[in-house]
């Protein structure tokens, strides 16, 4: 039974990493205002710039969707850290 619950947590912490690779980051410039909106709190103003994003290219879907998760929740500091990590990467 332990080794089952093993291998389940272990395909769960593949499939999270396979998302998470499947996400593609808008340009730097975009990456960079929504860090800043999403730094002054402004959420409101940071869903329309994901919407405005999204509209750009479908390969941005599964990143927009990940914002709007966390903005649905009202979860800034997670949304910060989330764009962060996109930040330094471009």
């Amino acid at each position: 039974f332990h080794s089952l619950l093993g291998v389940r947590e272990g395909l769960h912490a593949l499939e999270n990493s396979l998302q998470t690779a499947e996400l593609v980051p808008p340009p730097a410039e975009e990456v960079a205002l929504l860090f800043d909106l999403a730094m002054k709190g402004r959420v409101k103003t940071l869903l329309e710039e994901v919407e405005r994003i999204e509209q750009l290219d479908d390969k941005f879907v599964p990143f927009v969707k990940e914002i709007r998760q966390l903005a649905k929740n009202f979860q800034v500091k997670k949304i910060r850290e989330f764009i962060k990590q996109y930040r330094l990467l471009s």
